[in-house]
């Protein structure tokens, strides 16, 4: 039946052939020497995937014009191949991306120039150390009068809570496996930990290194980045003295600093319209060949959620590895994370189905913003890791919390009475503390785990376990760190994974393998491998599960760290 309605497409196709080569050569006469890009306020790797056969209507129009990374290289590459154009004019406004999709931009219009054609960034409202980041990778950058640039360095500011639930009566016990498992300390302690300091400086001072290291390509000789800082703002004038900016003009002013006025206003041509321009094939093969699946796993790690949401739910993400297994036309699958972990025992059982994904077929991981913890944990199983260079990947550790509100409870005048057949059966009630046996139990577990986790660790990256004791402990790494201590195996974009993964594949397909973007998993999957909650009595499972849940309803100073090196409201954008 699909190859009938493909065939009909086709006989439609060759019927409007003559006015799709007629509509080609008018718009191919185009004057335009430049396309305009307008980059979206917020920018992403992947196009969001649809979540409803509604959507999925909708989002194959759509996709057409969407401006997801993906799509705008594809943009380069035609505007790079076209000896009619001379380079892209790049809007940039306001702008929310993260710094993997920054970093990936940059990548990307560092290669056009490379191509030999001219980039310039306009910017309309100014920007910050990502704007200045981005572009660093153009020709020329004209900056509105009014506007100016803010460089001030990067910071971290985290808050702690114990004295506060102190005086409310709610006391935390936090078992973590690590000394810089420091997920939990902003629950216990007045102010930040010298492991969790030393962690967050180590951080911040590789991603502000990117920083100043983009910057200097473009300084005049002898100047030096860190004396910048203590200007703040640099006013258009500042920023032309200092190289990082060309022109100081308005949008409408635009083609007479860049010498093209001779044209008017058809001197540029939109991104869309111009796109509309690209060559298509006029037959669709009515078999469909062989193709790589990227399955985005964003978000939270935990039992119940959709995948493609804000998490990465059980059901629906080993059904979907599942259902890439058994399909025989995927070559091969990409893991997309962006995840800051989450549940272990959730993490365990993703694991393991894609460690069977990676017996059938390539599997290789990418990291985008943050793959921390179960993050890092479900991607070892990959032959290949690449990184962006602007991630933050490792804590391998484990951590649990437990409140006790017993205080808070005497304060309202709430009292409580319990009837156990154990003398451990209520140990994780949060009316009462746990005694020393019950902490020795949680702790025996809570080691177990963890040297489960530098085993996996061990295995899927063939490393000794002794070498991977080393950099767990909890500590979070930057993507440069990672690779040096062999918990990554590059730096690069999403493309350089996918080309990581095409080299994997044997024997190599006989055409071209196209890329798609797996489908979000919403309808309920039938598929439950974790008891139900009134079965959840063991007590491994309640430490992970629960615990894990629980840490996740506070503001930890890892998820603070996380969130604000991404410059996002959510680890899983």
């Amino acid at each position: 039946m699909t190859a009938l309605f493909i065939l009909l497409c086709n006989l439609l196709r060759l019927l409007l052939s003559p006015i799709r080569f007629l509509v080609r050569s008018l718009r191919g006469r185009m004057r335009a020497r430049y396309v305009r890009l307008c980059l979206p306020e917020r920018l992403s790797d992947l196009p969001a995937a649809p979540g409803s056969p509604w959507q999925a209507l909708l989002w194959r129009v759509q996709r057409r014009h969407s401006t997801d990374l993906r799509q705008l290289q594809k943009l380069f590459r035609q505007i790079a191949k076209d000896p009619a154009r001379d380079g892209v004019v790049v809007q940039v406004g306001t702008l929310h991306a993260s710094w993997s999709v920054i970093g990936a931009m940059r990548s990307a219009l560092l290669l056009l120039r490379e191509q030999g054609k001219r980039v310039v960034v306009n910017l309309v409202q100014g920007g910050d150390e990502k704007v200045l980041y981005l572009v660093t990778a153009a020709d020329e950058v004209a900056l509105c009068p009014a506007a100016s640039l803010t460089f001030a360095g990067l910071a971290f500011q985290g808050l702690y809570v114990r004295d506060l639930l102190s005086r409310l009566g709610v006391a935390v016990e936090v078992n973590a496996q690590g000394s810089y498992k420091t997920a939990a300390e902003t629950l216990v302690r007045a102010e930040m930990s010298p492991a969790q300091r030393e962690q967050t400086e180590a951080l911040l001072t590789a991603r502000q290194a990117l920083v100043d290291q983009a910057l200097a390509t473009r300084l005049p000789e002898g100047q030096q980045v860190a004396p910048l800082l203590k200007e703040v703002t640099l006013t258009p004038e500042r920023a032309r003295e200092l190289g990082l900016v060309q022109h100081s003009c308005y949008e409408d002013e635009l083609a007479k600093c860049l010498k093209q006025e001779d044209l008017g206003a058809r001197w540029l041509v939109e991104a869309p319209r111009y796109r509309a321009l690209r060559p298509r094939p006029l037959w669709r093969p009515l078999r469909p060949g062989s193709r790589i699946e990227i399955l985005p796993l964003m978000g939270t790690i935990r039992e119940r959620g959709s995948a493609g949401g804000r998490m990465v739910a059980l059901a629906s993400t080993v059904a979907a590895v599942r259902d890439l297994r058994r399909d025989k036309r995927v070559a091969g699958v990409l893991l997309y994370i962006n995840s800051p972990g989450g549940s272990a025992m959730v993490s365990d059982l993703i694991h393991h189905e894609i460690q069977r994904l990676a017996v059938d077929k390539p599997v290789v991981a990418y990291f985008a913003d943050v793959a921390a913890s179960g993050g890092y944990y479900i991607a070892v199983p990959a032959r290949r890791i690449v990184a962006a260079p602007e991630a933050i990947t490792g804590s391998i550790g484990v951590v649990s919390v437990k409140p006790v509100v017993q205080g808070l409870m005497d304060r309202l005048g709430i009292g409580h009475s319990v009837v156990r057949t154990g003398p451990h059966a209520d140990m994780m009630s949060l009316t009462r503390s746990m005694d020393e046996a019950e902490q020795a139990i949680v702790d025996r577990e809570s080691q177990r785990i963890y040297r489960r986790f530098l085993e996996v660790v061990a295995d899927g990256r063939s490393m000794a376990f002794d070498a991977v004791e080393a950099v767990a402990g909890g500590r979070v790494w930057s993507a440069q760190s990672a690779l040096s201590v062999g918990l990554v195996d590059r730096l690069g974009t999403l493309e350089d994974a996918l080309s990581e993964l095409k080299g994997l594949i044997t024997p190599a397909p006989p055409r071209p393998i196209r890329v798609a973007v797996h489908a979000a998993q919403t309808r309920r999957q039938p598929w439950a491998p974790v008891e139900q909650p009134e079965e959840r009595s063991q007590l491994w499972t309640r430490v992970l599960a629960g615990a894990c849940d629980l840490t996740s309803l506070f503001e930890s100073h890892e998820r603070h760290l996380c969130l604000w090196l991404e410059g996002q409201r959510d680890c899983s954008n």
